[in-house]
């Protein structure tokens, strides 16, 4: 049987390359044609959604998205979308169902007294709780706040009293600095979170409003980092330092971002993220983990991490070095999903 990939993309943001494409869309379906199959890649939007369903239902076999939710106005209505082609008998990467458990952030809420995220994590589902709960918990210290769907830093904030008493606010996707003279403005700032509607007819997205809370960890001016997986294989590390005088390590808040192959070189973060992937396992109830995704920690200062983000919607990769080699450990998992042969053994953290 012959079997057909559909990549899907979305027209403009800052992942496309002077084709229009994203630099990976290209290697991965080349990796499949070496195994025979047919693909190509196609523009999703909202206006064609009834014409791609009725070409594509029943005749595509894996449907790879590799969409920016940025760049889409209604992130929900399209991962109904992708549900749509996943009950279809499509094999549908990344699954909507794993990535609305590992996209949000309240994920870390529920990670909070394990090794993975501080005790003292929060989750406010209501202004009214942000109200009650927040400016005791700033009276310990700064902390991070995070809008519950959220990426590149955009509606990421480091909130802080000030010995004058002042709220000072830093948004992490571009360092702005805000102070509010009392914690009145600064709930009236904070409050459009609640209010957003990420969707006209949500599923995924319904009853998600909120923000997270977190201790801000001062040694993240030695850098995040980001460990890449293929399913459960860790193939790779991004080290995101802030720059001088910044907390953010956002692209766009002129964090330096280095890239290494090297696993053995970070040692006890791969170590740390493996043995956390025991515990996401759990979360997603018998899920396989996504074809391409990534965890991001930070040191806590005393040896230790916790995670800070997990990226499960559109993990990409451009380094030349690799695009070959990933795109191959890619299209090698697909057709292990589709023979049926067993996962590959999760990696062990005593073999790095």
């Amino acid at each position: 049987m012959k079997h057909t990939a559909v990549i899907f993309e979305v027209e403009g943001g800052l992942d496309k390359g002077r084709d229009g494409h994203r630099a990976d869309s290209q290697p991965m379906l080349d990796a499949l044609a070496r195994r025979g199959f047919e693909g190509e890649i196609v523009f999703y939007h909202p206006d064609v959604e009834s014409k791609l369903l009725a070409r594509l239902c029943g005749k595509t076999t894996v449907v790879l998205s590799r969409v920016n939710p940025g760049d889409l106005k209604d992130t929900d209505r399209y991962w109904q979308f992708l549900h749509e082609l996943e009950q279809d008998g499509s094999l549908v990467q990344t699954p909507p169902e794993v990535m609305s458990i590992l996209s949000f952030k309240d994920l870390l809420y529920r990670l909070r007294h394990t090794p993975y995220a501080p005790d003292d994590t929060d989750f406010y589902g209501s202004l009214n709780a942000l109200r009650e709960r927040l400016p005791l918990s700033v009276s310990k210290g700064p902390r991070v706040l995070k809008k519950n769907f959220t990426s590149t830093g955009v509606g990421v904030w480091k909130v802080e009293r000030l010995p004058n008493q002042q709220i000072r606010c830093i948004q992490a996707s571009d360092n702005r600095e805000r102070r509010f003279s009392d914690w009145t403005s600064f709930f009236r700032f904070i409050s459009p979170v609640f209010q957003e509607q990420y969707s006209e007819r949500p599923y995924y997205f319904a009853h998600r409003q909120g923000i997270l809370d977190v201790p801000f960890l001062p040694e993240i001016r030695h850098g995040e980092i980001r460990i890449f997986f293929v399913r459960d294989q860790p193939f790779y590390v991004l080290h995101k330092r802030p720059k001088s005088g910044s907390f953010s390590a956002a692209l766009f808040s002129g964090a330096e971002y280095t890239a290494d192959a090297r696993l053995r070189r970070w040692k006890s973060v791969v170590e740390y993220s493996l043995w956390g992937l025991h515990r996401l396992r759990d979360v997603l109830g018998g899920r396989p983990f996504p074809l391409i995704w990534s965890i991001d920690s930070i040191p806590d200062g005393h040896g230790n991490y916790f995670f800070s983000d997990i990226n499960a919607a559109a993990v990409g990769f451009t380094t030349p070095s690799i695009v070959a080699r990933i795109s191959e450990m890619i299209a090698e998992a697909i057709e292990r999903d589709l023979n049926g042969s067993p996962p590959i053994p999760l990696a062990q953290p005593t073999v790095f």
